[in-house]
């Protein structure tokens, strides 16, 4: 399975979580965490939920693990840190937050999604134990560092 970019024309869009979408990673209500929201759509309309950026990678990056279609995906969204907001997360970077103590977040630790490197900068800056290096994009996701956020989730 791929991430297939859409096109501006017909293109793919976020929506409002539903009240009762459950997490497609780890079953949690997703619309009980509106600050850590995510969501993705494939191309035959299947779309699933998360709780958390920490799920929504996961499945992004391990769809058959989760998923209930072949289909690709065309849309993926995650809530940034400082808007609040939902962004293109393929667009987004992603600060790789290990203390599950700095943030109120659901499921312990998340990556933390930013639309802007320098608000990524500045957030690792803010502590001794993450640096630049810590800072990656969608594409970095692979099993073993999904596994550092949702390994007892994965087969």
């Amino acid at each position: 399975m791929s991430y297939v970019p859409y096109e501006e024309d017909g293109a793919a869009e976020a929506v409002e979580v539903p009240d009762d979408a459950s997490c497609a990673v780890c079953g949690m209500n997703a619309a009980d965490f509106p600050d850590w929201n995510a969501q993705t759509v494939h191309e035959d309309d299947t779309r699933e939920y998360f709780c958390s950026t920490g799920c929504a990678v996961t499945y992004h990056t391990v769809p058959e693990e989760f998923a209930e279609t072949d289909a690709d995906i065309a849309g993926f969204w995650v809530t940034g840190f400082e808007s609040r907001e939902l962004i293109d997360g393929t667009e987004a970077v992603y600060a790789l937050e290990t203390d599950s103590d700095r943030l109120e977040d659901p499921m312990g630790t998340n990556p933390v999604p930013f639309a802007d490197r320098a608000d990524a900068v500045a957030f690792v800056d803010e502590v001794d134990y993450l640096s630049e290096e810590d800072i990656v994009e969608l594409s970095d996701f692979d099993r073993e560092l999904v596994e550092q956020y949702r390994g007892r989730h994965l087969e």
